[in-house]
């Protein structure tokens, strides 16, 4: 299986619990292309080289957390 990965700028790694949100577009992609839920692993990255294991959170309405 092919690694999930989604893109988010640096300033969308939220400090609180190591929680990221994805943008709505990310969030779409993630919810109804790849059809992933709650509980499911994806991976992160922020455009500047790091790159992180993230389990999906909260994959429903306009946003999605991991």
């Amino acid at each position: 299986m092919s690694r999930r990965r989604f893109y988010a700028p640096p300033e969308a790694f939220l400090p609180e619990g190591a929680r990221v949100a994805l943008s709505g577009e990310e969030s779409r992609h993630l919810r109804d292309v790849l059809r992933l839920r709650a509980g499911d692993e994806a991976f992160v990255f922020d455009g500047e080289g790091r790159e992180f294991a993230c389990v999906v959170g909260d994959a429903g309405g306009r946003g999605a957390m991991a």
